[in-house]
């Protein structure tokens, strides 16, 4: 998302609607940006698609379906700054 003009500058369409996503998610890592942020959905952000943002020096945020089991391993860590506040 583009905060500044609240548009997304980037999209995928595919022609099989029922394809499974995660078939085609990793054909985005070329798109991905050092310094972005993703927000992923649990469901759609398998490991390896996880890493390749990671290599590529860009961040990511998982969201966990209040369904979903789960718990926060390790202590949150400050990562810097951005113009809204702590990171």
């Amino acid at each position: 998302m583009d905060p500044q003009r609240l548009v997304r500058p980037d999209g995928w369409l595919r022609e099989a609607g029922h394809t499974q996503e995660r078939c085609w998610l990793a054909q985005g890592l070329p798109h991905v940006r050092e310094e972005q942020l993703w927000i992923d959905e649990r469901p759609l952000c398998p490991l390896g698609l996880l890493l390749g943002r990671a290599r590529r020096g860009a961040a990511f945020v998982v969201r966990q379906h209040g369904q979903g089991q789960g718990a926060r391993r390790g202590r949150l860590t400050r990562k810097g700054a951005s113009r809204c506040g702590p990171v």
